[in-house]
């Protein structure tokens, strides 16, 4: 049997950011999820198409293929699509499923594999920390949502 210690602790990373947002998303209205706090953020519903995309490029194959898959389209990715939460919602659980899936598998020995992303050989390692910071990072835009809608501030730095 595999040791899967820091392996399962990514996991529960990726849990926990996951569940942030979903908290965050559960907190706001149908048409909160489509309005920007400022210009220069994006909506909650630009940001669940973007991780959906990303994930979907970065853990389809993820030990065999490079993470940027060809047919991915970033800048379609960052345009308000207009769906609804539910439509939202099935794209997040498939990204996040394909997260999960992907690193079920892996044991500790794994993480010192090489992977590619953007044709930049990496460890399995640092490929998933990337992630995780990266989805971490997006999952704090929500909460910022949340916190300035109930404080009643316009905009937010």
């Amino acid at each position: 049997m595999s040791i899967r210690t820091t392996v399962v602790a990514f996991e529960r990373e990726f849990y926990r950011t996951k569940q942030f947002g979903e908290t965050a998303i559960a907190q706001v209205s149908d048409l909160e999820l489509h309005e920007q706090i400022n210009p220069q953020q994006n909506s909650i519903a630009v940001i669940v198409q973007h991780l959906h995309a990303n994930m979907m490029s970065r853990f389809t194959n993820f030990l065999e293929t490079d993470g940027e898959k060809p047919a991915r389209d970033r800048d379609g990715e960052f345009v308000d699509r207009g769906l609804a939460r539910d439509q939202l919602m099935a794209l997040w659980d498939r990204g996040w499923g394909l997260v999960f899936d992907a690193v079920a598998p892996l044991g500790d020995d794994d993480l010192w594999r090489i992977v590619t992303i953007r044709t930049e050989p990496q460890t399995v390692a640092l490929a998933i920390a990337r992630q995780l910071a990266h989805y971490s990072w997006h999952m704090g835009k929500p909460g910022t949502v949340t916190y300035f809608r109930d404080q009643k501030i316009g905009d937010c730095p």
